[in-house]
Formats: structure tokens, sequence, C-alpha cells
């Protein structure tokens, strides 16, 4: 599938998946509805491999191999087997190496090897070949035509490398969550008496020049993760990447009325998560009450930010489409929560009572049972926020606003 960024083909994976529902038409999977029971999608009739590397930093390359291996209900000596394939195909460092110690390129190679681990039915890639060297990309897609013949299994792929789809026996252009045209590349190519897939989107581009079209607009490579890497990393962004995030428009200015609509085609129209004619309000409070709130606090912020990092690192989207449902990932979370609260509380009292020798009347037992009602319900807004918000940023304006909520329990 080729398209720009937006055009939908992040949305029709997630649909395949099951994760989402359509509000119209129909999607078969084999010759069933996408998400029914006995499909095996989401579970392990399903590899997928999101854009983001999905990868647990802390976990060896064995381990990580190992957990979903277990997710896919497969036996030790497949797993073995399995891993030892894709390692002389991937040349994967030693199992012993932590994912945190590795180059991207090295992660994107274990992010794949998870998506081929057991050799399912249907597998979904997206993007797989950014930041592999050039003979690495040509190993994979041969690895991906093999399976294809060998085992008859269907390779779904969105690519911005254009010319490697011409290895594809398929080739989706997709816009504005429609597929314009869908045939064989080599087809395509004849169809617009073009030697290349590159020059096809090139073709979009001479429309301009020639005046069948006004406006073309080109996304380069990674245009996403290049944008985001230039406003999070203003100073260390280099110029590949400052080029990368750059919309590039061919305009025809011929025309005055187009030029005039031009310069008013970029509009802030709505600020979400946010409200830029206010400023946040700062509280300070003082003996039990910083307390109490210093617990909440801590507690909102760790359960927001781990599971907004499983979103935006798409590790969620891996693990439900491995087949863990949402209750199993909701009680490891939840679970995960209460024992690092348990420490935190005890330490806390540790230091408030025995380090600083605070006075308290009444009962430790009851400020134990209190502190951890109060940072049960941080954790449980906390989740709730990481399911509503979809990045830290929003996530800190809306903390802003529960500041109070604290203290009134408290009192």
């Amino acid at each position: 599938m080729l398209g720009p960024n937006g055009t939908g083909k992040t949305t029709l994976m997630r649909v395949i998946l099951g994760q989402l529902r359509l509000t119209s038409g129909t999607i078969e999977v084999f010759g069933k509805m996408a998400g029914s029971a006995g499909l095996g999608i989401p579970g392990p009739g399903v590899g997928y491999m999101p854009q983001e590397l999905a990868l647990f930093d802390y976990f060896t390359i064995g381990e990580i191999l190992d957990y979903y291996g277990m997710i896919y209900h497969m036996k030790r000596e497949e797993i073995d087997e399995s891993v030892d394939n894709l390692r002389e195909l991937l040349h994967l460092p030693e199992n012993s190496r932590l994912i945190s110690q590795l180059s991207g390129g090295q992660q994107r190679r274990v992010s794949i090897a998870i998506t081929m681990l057991h050799k399912p039915r249907l597998v979904i890639l997206d993007e797989p070949t950014v930041g592999v060297d050039s003979l690495l990309r040509h190993r994979i897609w041969q690895y991906l035509e093999d399976i294809c013949d060998k085992y008859g299994q269907t390779v779904i792929i969105t690519t911005h490398y254009i010319e490697e789809a011409r290895s594809a026996h398929n080739v989706a252009f997709m816009r504005s969550g429609a597929v314009l045209r869908q045939s064989n590349p080599k087809q395509l190519m004849d169809e617009y008496q073009c030697p290349t897939l590159e020059d096809v989107f090139l073709h979009a581009v001479q429309s301009v020049t020639i005046g069948d079209n006004y406006l073309a607009l080109e996304f380069r490579d990674n245009f996403t993760d290049s944008f985001e890497t230039r406003v999070t990393d203003m100073f260390d962004a280099s110029d590949d990447v400052v080029k990368q995030s750059l919309i590039h428009l061919y305009v025809d200015l011929s025309n005055p009325q187009m030029y005039a609509t031009m310069m008013n085609a970029i509009r802030v129209s709505e600020v979400f998560n946010g409200d830029l004619s206010k400023t946040l309000t700062t509280f300070m409070f003082v003996g039990p009450q910083l307390m109490v709130y210093a617990e909440f606090s801590l507690c909102l912020i760790l359960s927001t930010f781990i599971m907004i990092n499983d979103k935006s690192s798409n590790i969620m989207n891996r693990m439900f489409a491995a087949g863990v449902t949402q209750y199993e990932y909701m009680g490891a979370h939840i679970i995960i929560n209460i024992i690092i609260n348990l420490v935190q509380i005890i330490s806390a009292m540790s230091v408030v009572f025995v380090v600083f020798s605070v006075q308290q009347s009444g009962s430790y037992w009851e400020i134990f049972l209190f502190l951890f009602v109060e940072m049960m319900a941080g954790t449980f807004i906390g989740l709730l926020l990481a399911v509503i918000l979809s990045d830290p940023f929003s996530v800190i304006v809306s903390f802003g606003h529960l500041r109070p909520f604290p203290i009134c329990i408290s009192l």
C-alpha cells in the first residue's frame, strides 16, 4: 500500500486486525468478517509489525522473542528453531543483548523477527524496511516472497520506498481513505507509460507543470518521524531530518485566485487538550496535604505515562494483535502499579515519620490506608487519562486541572 501520511493506510490495517469497527461497508479476512471469533486475528493468526519499534527496552533479545513465542502458544522447540532461522536471515545479535543497547537498525530487525516468529497466515508490516541497509532490505523482500510461495502466506506492506514495491504482486495507491488504483506494478507502469513506480508518482507533480492541476503536495520519506524529531529535538535535528519534515508544494501561480487561496489554506481552527488564552494556575500546599498531593500525583503520572508510552510506541497494538486481551493488559498494569504504590507509601511514611520524626495523632494503619486509597485514585484516574489522551503534553495540561482534586479528597 502506497500513499502519503493520513490517507488511511494504518486505519485500514487496524480494521483488518479487528481493533476498529467499521461504521459502514465490510471487510473479509480469509472469507470471514474482520475481528470475528475463530479467525485467530487478533491472535496467533497474524503477525503485526507497527511502524514504531514497539519493543520493551529492558528485555534482552532472547527474552522478548520467548515472551511473544509464549503469547503465540508456541512450544519451546518451535521457538528455538524459528529464532535460529531468523537470526541467520536478519543477522540478529546474541540473545543476551538488551534492546536498549541495540542500534535503530538492529532493533528494527528484532521487531521483524517477532512478527515472523510463529509463521502466521497473515503478515502485516507497516514500514518494515525503514532504517535498514539496502542489502538487508533485499533479503527481507526475498524472504517475504519465499514464504508467500512456499507456505501460502499473505503479506500486506505499507512503504514509502516506492521502488521496492515493485516486488509486490499488487500495489494499491491510497488517498483520503480510498484506494485510487490497485493493480500489478508492471501493469501500472505500462498504463502510465512510466519505467518505474517513482515516475508514476512524479507524473502527478508534472501534471501541475503542464497545467492539468494547480497544486501538488509532496510528503518525503519518514515525514511524521522527521517532523516529530524536529519539534522535540530542534537544536540537534540534522539537515536531513529538517528536509524530510518539510511539505513540498508544487504550485501554478498563474492564477491569482489560487495564490490567495493557498496563502490562507492552513489555519489553526481548534486547539485540542489545551487553551492558548489561559495559563496554568499554581497552588502551594503544606503539611499533610502536600504528602497526599505528592502520593496522588506520582501515581497518576506513573500510570498515565506507562500506558501512553505503550500506545505511542505501538506496544499496546502489537500485544493486542498477538492475542493479549484488554482485561489481561489492564490487569497487568494495575498489579504493577499496586506493587509500586505499596513500596512508595512505605518509603514515604518511613521518611516522614522515622527520618523527620513528624508527630501524628492516630493510627499508622489508618494513614497507610488513606494514602493507599489516594494513590489508587491517582492510578485509576491516570489510566483513564491514558485512554482518553494520546501524548505526554496533553497529560501535563490536563494534570494542571486535576491538582485540586487530591486536596478535596483529603479535606
